[in-house]
């Protein structure tokens, strides 16, 4: 959803396509994952929401602002935790570090 969103601004939009690679597990409770998963499914129309209502900023400079702006909100209704926002941090400084 949050990637969507970005993109939509920067008039993009997002493709799925069925995977084309085997990806190989660890170890993990199945049932934990289902868990984890649910809230994202039942809250499909209220994370729709709450992201469209957002005033995100034009230009690929802003990417990374606009994308914390969209996980803050969803930590803010609590549809997400806020251990999310330090994931996505570390992975934009991945992406920074990858640019330079």
């Amino acid at each position: 959803f949050v990637a969507q969103r970005c993109l939509w601004k920067l008039g993009y939009g997002v493709a799925f396509f069925a995977a084309d690679v085997v990806q190989h597990r660890n170890v993990h409770d199945l049932r934990k994952d289902f868990a984890d998963e649910m809230p994202g499914h039942l809250e499909n129309e209220r994370i729709a929401s709450i992201l469209a209502s957002l005033e995100l900023k034009s230009g690929v400079e802003n990417l990374a602002s606009n994308m914390l702006q969209c996980y803050q909100s969803l930590i803010n209704a609590q549809v997400l935790d806020t251990r999310e926002l330090l994931l996505v941090n570390a992975w934009l400084d991945d992406i920074r570090e990858m640019l330079l």
